[in-house]
This record gives structure tokens, C-alpha cells and sequence, in this order.
């Protein structure tokens, strides 16, 4: 049995620039492979958790891991002339909060169709660079915008918006496996919603 472990990461070498998937994979002892190598201006790309914004002369391009063996560069004309400051891809979901140049921060979310080809864009201007955000492993984004509300979405099919009191941008959250942690209090706590 095989266990498949995937590491995307960015390498530069003397004529060519790019990125390469490396798999390892536990058969009877660890196998460090090379997976698929994609061209890419590693140079000019800032990386971020499952996503890098790549700005080639002025032009800004998401370049979007999905799936395994599949990477998609996505022409983001919204992001020309700002500069990524956070940033976070989940599967066909990517979050950017990006400075304009006089210095105003925004959030622009990016949903994907199934093949990565056309977006819904949503933005919004915001006070703070922090992502308040789980994306889960199923695809579900659970996220905390304003102050009181509990956003859980699928990109592109289901969204639920949860009042709460109680929560609010400045607490921790994040995914653990298929569950959204908060912690408060110097506790854990498992959120569901019912």
C-alpha cells in the first residue's frame, strides 16, 4: 500500500525557471520521486499558503496547485498595480488582501469554475491584512469578516451566514483536517453548526 504525500515548492536553476511537484511515496522504505515540472518566473512570484501571485511586467497572474498533477495560471487584472500582502488558496477558492498604491487594503476573493478557467471576483475593503479563514480539505471555506458573523460557503454552490455574537476577526481560526477550530481563551474550541 502506498502512502502519497505531495510537496509543491519552487526551484531555480542556471537556463530554467519553474516549479516541480515532489511525491513521496512509503512502499518498503520512502521514496523521494519528481513529480510534474511547470515553467514559471519564480523570480518575480511571492508565495503564499496554496497559492502564488506572480507579477510579470506589470501583469499579475495567480498560479493555482488543484488536484494532483494540475497547476492553472489565471490572468488577474484586478491585482495589476496592487501588491499582495496575505494570501490563501483552497480548492477552486483563493483570498488575496492585496495594498493599492495609496496604501489601501482590500480582499479580493477568487472562485474558480471546475477548470479553472473563468472567476466570480468579490471585493471588499478592509481595515487589517489578517485572514480570518479554513478551508477544508471537502472544499467548504469557513471564514470571519465582520465582527458577529460566521461565513460558511462552498466556492460556487452554497453559502450560510451565521450570527453570532460571540465571534469576532481577532480570534484565532483555523482547519484542522475536515474540522474548523477557534481558540478562545487559551482553548480549543470545535465548531458546528446545526
Amino acid at each position: 500500500m502506498a502512502i502519497r504525500f505531495v510537496f509543491n515548492f519552487a526551484f531555480r536553476y542556471s537556463k530554467k525557471e519553474g516549479i516541480t511537484e515532489l511525491k513521496l511515496e512509503k512502499f518498503a522504505t520512502p521514496i523521494l520521486a519528481i513529480g510534474t515540472t511547470w515553467q514559471a518566473l519564480t523570480s518575480s512570484t511571492k508565495w503564499f499558503d496554496g497559492v502564488g501571485i506572480q507579477d510579470a511586467l506589470g501583469a499579475s497572474y495567480i498560479i493555482a496547485p488543484h488536484g494532483e498533477g494540475r497547476l492553472s495560471y489565471i490572468r488577474a487584472r484586478e491585482l495589476d498595480g496592487m501588491r499582495p500582502v496575505t494570501a490563501r488558496g483552497g480548492e477552486r477558492f483563493i483570498t488575496v488582501v492585496a495594498a493599492d498604491r495609496k496604501g489601501e487594503l482590500y480582499r479580493l476573493e477568487f472562485t474558480f469554475d471546475k477548470e479553472y478557467v473563468s472567476y466570480k471576483l468579490t471585493r471588499e475593503e478592509v481595515d487589517t491584512p489578517e485572514l480570518v479563514l479554513a478551508i477544508l480539505p471537502k472544499g467548504v471555506v469557513a471564514t470571519i469578516q465582520k465582527d458577529g458573523e460566521l461565513k460558511i460557503f462552498v466556492p460556487c454552490a452554497t453559502e450560510r451566514l451565521i450570527a453570532d455574537r460571540t465571534i469576532s476577526t481577532d480570534e484565532p481560526f483555523f482547519a484542522w483536517g475536515n474540522i474548523v477550530v477557534l481558540v478562545r481563551g487559551g482553548n480549543a474550541w470545535k465548531i458546528t453548526v446545526a
